[in-house]
């Protein structure tokens, strides 16, 4: 089978990093361009909340010294964090630092290597060739959904490590070397990769490690470093090499909370940018306020929508009437908020018109 090709990139900027951070887990909080890292060995791990171009440091926690930390992602309003052999997921509050929940590791007799998440649900490494997603049910429980396997060329890759999801890719760090594969999360092909040899001059055990990405930083802009490094990369990659084929309209394959990519743009986003745009000149505890809100109203639709999807009959069974009517209720909101911002657009539109010679 042929090799697929090495993709070529651009370094634009270089920022601090730590260098006693032995770096297992890397994203970016979008909307402010915080950087959320996990750094591993025994009795010296922790967890921190930065600033990407200082380095200047918000929250950190430390987590017990007979754990060795892994990969990290946000999904709702936790971050979930892998453990080496512990076989358990830790579960933190993003706001607080918090420790909520320890979970069972899903893949038992595995250890746990890389996190990152579609919005959805999670996606997790474990040295073995598979590529394993798991999904966090109703009740606040982890489970594995599907695996599949990694292979390049028809041949399996082991030791992917620290991943990030660029919609609908997943680029994922191979342990101990300089390449960073771009695999197909539906199928587990390799569709090509990256060498970041010449970053920085490694040895041993500070192999590359650490991707993040946030269409707000720039949407073909993609931040990598390695375990101990001294400094964070920004590098420029061509949108089709980042992430593929630009994805237009809806696909069932992708999850409504999807965050935005140089080949995608949800149709929340889509309503979010209209609304911000719309309603400019609005103050921002009027309309604006509500235009703001819609994005997550439906956003809400869609969870309840693939919270039915996933409900077993004996889930089911147990729902409670107060549920019930508190999903109607985000309904009924949703669909206000829709309708009113329908409304908004309409009056501006008419202003504009009416403001004309």
């Amino acid at each position: 089978m042929k090799a697929v090709p090495q993709v070529n990139y651009t370094v634009i900027e270089t920022y601090p990093h730590d260098t006693t951070c032995f770096t297992q887990g890397l994203f970016i909080n979008g909307s402010n361009h915080h950087v959320f890292e996990s750094c591993g060995l025994y009795g010296q791990s922790f967890v921190k909340r930065y600033e990407l171009k200082s380095g200047t440091t918000f929250q950190r926690t430390s987590v017990a010294p007979e754990v060795f930390s892994e990969g990290l992602a946000l999904l709702g309003e936790s971050m979930y964090m892998l453990t080496w052999q512990q076989g358990k997921i830790l579960e933190f509050d993003a706001r607080t630092f918090q420790l909520r929940h320890e979970h069972p590791f899903p893949i038992q007799e595995l250890e746990g290597w890389g996190l990152t998440t579609d919005g959805c649900e999670l996606f997790a490494t474990t040295g073995s060739p598979y590529l394993y997603r798991l999904r966090v049910t109703s009740a606040g429980n982890i489970e594995m959904r599907s695996r599949v396997q990694v292979r390049h060329k028809g041949e399996l890759v082991y030791a992917l490590n620290e991943m990030e999801y660029i919609t609908p890719k997943i680029w994922a760090n191979q342990w101990r070397t300089n390449r960073l594969w771009r695999v197909d999360p539906n199928t587990g092909d390799c569709e090509t990769f990256i060498d970041v040899g010449g970053l920085h001059n490694w040895y041993g055990g500070q192999t590359p490690n650490g991707i993040a990405y946030s269409a707000a930083l720039g949407i073909t802009k993609v931040i990598v470093t390695g375990k101990l490094w001294p400094k964070m990369f920004a590098l420029e990659i061509g949108a089709a090499d980042l992430c593929g084929a630009p994805i237009s309209g809806s696909t069932s394959q992708l999850c409504k909370q999807a965050p935005e990519s140089a080949c995608w743009k949800s149709d929340l986003q889509r309503i979010s940018a209209a609304g911000r745009f719309l309603t400019g000149a609005v103050p921002s505890h009027g309309s604006a306020a509500l235009v703001a809100s819609v994005p997550a109203s439906i956003a809400q639709l869609g969870i309840l929508q693939k919270d039915a999807a996933h409900v077993s009959s004996a889930e089911s069974s147990q729902t409670s009437t107060a549920q019930v009517i508190s999903r109607i209720a985000v309904i009924a909101e949703s669909l206000l908020c829709i309708v009113m911002l329908g409304s908004i657009i309409s009056a501006k539109t008419a202003s504009w018109f009416s403001a004309k010679p």
